[in-house]
């Protein structure tokens, strides 16, 4: 006896959401000049990293600079952001003015940092070394260092009457605020649009196959 093509199309759409999540097991996914990171969809400069410590507003003219230059072909990128204010329970403050806080992964180097590649914060000196965080980052990118790192984002409170920014520190794991005056490095990231997966593209098959044959009963 046929099977029943529904079936089969139900069968082949199993199979095809075991590959994908095998597929996608691995966050990080290296393209060329950039690196894709799967659970946020965000693509980051792969070499892309500023060479010297910026003020806030260099690393804005340096990621304008990308833009202009359409760095891996795309003309959006901008530097990381985050939420600005209280990341909720479990994060630890250092307990200094700038209130620097420990494994927060809701912001875009935060999530790279602690979800994505894995390291863990060096608050108290524990944690992973220098030469870990050089290791693991290494797999995916080509210059980033265990340093400070601009975000986008100003925070609403200023420091000292001063125009105050957000940083993350990719040595400690540690994301505090800053005045705009300092100096941090940069790196850049975009949104992508997300692509349709194979499994996505086959349930709308099936769907759109099931729509056509209740219309052809009911006619």
């Amino acid at each position: 006896m046929p099977i029943p093509v529904v079936s089969l199309l139900v069968s082949l759409l199993l199979n095809v959401c075991v590959f994908t999540s095998i597929a996608s097991a691995d966050s990080l996914r290296v393209e060329g000049e950039i690196v894709i990171e799967e659970t946020t969809g965000l693509y980051w400069t792969r070499s892309a990293v500023s060479s010297t410590p910026l003020t806030y507003s260099k690393a804005l003219e340096w990621v304008a600079w990308l833009r202009d230059t359409a760095y891996g072909g795309y003309t959006d990128w901008h530097l990381p952001r985050t939420p600005d204010g209280d990341w909720g329970n479990g994060n630890i403050y250092d307990g200094q003015v700038n209130a620097s806080k420990y494994n927060v992964d809701v912001s875009d180097i935060g999530h790279l940092y602690y979800v994505s590649i894995g390291l863990t914060s060096q608050y108290k000196q524990s944690g992973n070394s220098q030469d870990d965080i050089n290791k693991l980052a290494s797999r995916w990118f080509e210059n980033l260092i265990p340093a400070c790192y601009w975000f986008e984002t100003l925070a609403s409170e200023e420091i000292n009457g001063a125009e105050t920014g957000w940083g993350f520190d990719f040595g400690w794991g540690s994301q505090f605020k800053l005045n705009t005056s300092n100096v941090a490095y940069a790196i850049a990231v975009r949104s992508a649009v997300p692509e349709p997966s194979v499994a996505g593209l086959f349930m709308t098959a099936l769907l759109s196959f099931t729509f056509v044959r209740t219309r052809r009963k009911t006619h």
